[in-house]
């Protein structure tokens, strides 16, 4: 779950970690409608986000697909609606949420999280750019509101130094995109303009 304006490399590696250290059997890459943790940040419209992740996961093959379940809520978005319909049409599976390392610690002060999202989800965190490079997994544990713990799987991965926001300044100075973002996902946003009245 996230933003994904844009999808890039990052975003991509660890769909692939998920898939082959953490074994799942399925990754679904869920596209936020409008994140309220970013209330200052217009993103690009949802339809070209999906786009672009369709066109960034299209190598995976069914292993992994894009939801635009957001499109049907109305705002404001918060992670516990589409999460309460996943858990609904999967309630037989094991599920999890994925994020970066960065979002695990902010899950248990998500909308109605320790309600609906930490009691049926495996929380799952990848590195960011910004951390320190470990091998392994380990369990940390991330406080909430209510001054409880909550633990989640930290996997250790030697991650890809890039984000959303460089991207969008990348395009704003015209430099080249590439290989941080596939090909046709560059092509998505030079074709519809995107990014390139990003505020500084």
């Amino acid at each position: 779950m996230g933003s994904f304006d844009p999808i890039h490399i990052g975003h991509i590696n660890i769909i692939r970690e998920a898939l082959y250290k953490a074994s799942l059997d399925k990754v679904i890459v869920v596209p936020s409608g409008h994140n309220p943790w970013k209330k200052d940040i217009e993103p690009a419209p949802f339809a070209l986000r999906v786009a672009m992740i369709e066109a960034a996961i299209k190598p995976f093959g069914d292993k992994v697909e894009v939801s635009d379940i957001e499109s049907t809520f109305e705002p404001p978005y918060y992670s516990n609606k589409p999460l309460n319909y996943f858990k609904e049409k999967y309630k037989d599976d094991e599920l999890y949420v994925i994020c970066g390392s960065d979002t695990a610690e902010k899950i248990p002060f998500w909308k109605s999280a320790e309600e609906d999202i930490i009691p049926h989800y495996t929380i799952l965190a990848f590195d960011r750019e910004e951390d320190k490079y470990e091998k392994g997994t380990t369990i940390n544990y991330a406080k909430g509101p209510s001054e409880k713990y909550y633990p989640y799987t930290h996997f250790h991965i030697e991650p890809f130094p890039v984000s959303s926001t460089l991207i969008r300044i990348m395009v704003k100075e015209k430099e080249c995109l590439y290989p941080l973002l596939p090909e046709e996902v560059i092509r998505i946003i030079e074709k519809n303009n995107l990014y390139k009245n990003e505020k500084d």
